[in-house]
């Protein structure tokens, strides 16, 4: 089968292999090579220390989040976009609202049918939110027939994109990515980069040392007991409520989902790497400003 750079950019819908992620580079590079240079230089060049933690993690949810793309029949490599989105912090909150690994707006959870409100935020858990996440890049894929419009819409809405279609009179994204937002027309780069990275680290130079965290392989993530807006609250502890402004409630060091060390015990524990970019990254306990919804790279405009 022939492929060109189109509005049909996979064969089908549920493809995986490294050359649908390859195309899709090469049809973006036609258009964004300057931000493409930038999303490299981010994740291999400044940001590599940080590339390489987020790698030796990944493989405590890849297992996860493969089996649920494949369930909804989804390319695989979409679960990179959770590394664009939240470096693999779990309990992840920016200050437009989205939370949790997929980073997904308040009010595009409760449509998807997740739970979001002062007692529980299912956005924090694991599976639901993956789930949610994979439902709703179908539906962006369903509407616009294309895997770089159906990522552009997860993050400036599909309501941009169509009005980027309208504006431009064309359909295709290398008709339409000069009207998209700023931010969007980085972000797209970022997610194949960082995708294509993690697919290949050998192929990049890179070389991921095993993550010391190991998570209980035989457990299903849960949806954690959240009390206040992204804590993990099991037993009362006036400390938490004073550090954290929860009703009541311990902070385990341990994430209760996946033995992943929360963002707060984890910035608190960690004496030799500096925190994951505290300055620009919403969690618990630091909600610092963020630019826009996706999350950035420390210093990036």
């Amino acid at each position: 089968m022939l492929f060109f750079c189109t509005g049909l950019l996979l064969p089908t819908l549920s493809a995986t292999n490294s050359n649908d992620l390859y195309y899709l580079r090469q049809c973006l590079s036609s258009v964004e090579t300057s931000n493409l240079a930038i999303a490299n230089y981010r994740y291999m060049v400044s940001g590599k220390r940080e590339t390489l933690k987020m790698l030796a993690r990944f493989p405590r949810y890849e297992q996860t989040l493969e089996r649920i793309l494949l369930e909804e029949g989804l390319p695989t490599w979409l679960k990179y976009v959770t590394l664009a989105e939240s470096r693999l912090v779990v309990d992840a909150v920016s200050s437009a609202g989205a939370a949790g690994l997929w980073q997904i707006m308040p009010g595009t959870a409760r449509g998807l049918g997740l739970r979001v409100d002062k007692d529980l935020d299912e956005r924090l858990d694991v599976v639901k939110a993956s789930r949610a996440a994979a439902l709703h890049l179908k539906k962006l894929y369903t509407e616009f027939d294309s895997w770089l419009l159906a990522i552009a819409a997860y993050n400036c809405g599909a309501g941009n994109v169509r009005k980027a279609q309208l504006r431009s009179g064309g359909s295709r994204y290398r008709d339409i990515y000069r009207y998209l937002p700023r931010q969007t027309r980085r972000y797209l780069p970022r997610v194949l980069t960082i995708a294509a990275i993690g697919q290949d680290p050998t192929h990049f130079g890179l070389t991921v040392e095993p993550s010391k965290v190991v998570s209980s392989s035989s457990a299903e993530p849960t949806t954690p007991c959240l009390q206040g807006k992204s804590i993990f609250c099991q037993s009362p502890s006036p400390t938490c409520h004073r550090s954290f402004s929860a009703p009541s409630g311990s902070c385990p060091a341990t994430h209760p989902a996946v033995g992943e060390p929360s963002a707060t015990a984890q910035l608190a524990t960690d004496q030799t790497e500096p925190p994951l970019a505290v300055s620009e990254l919403a969690v618990v306990g630091r909600m610092a400003p963020l630019p826009s919804r996706a999350l950035y790279w420390s210093g990036e405009s």
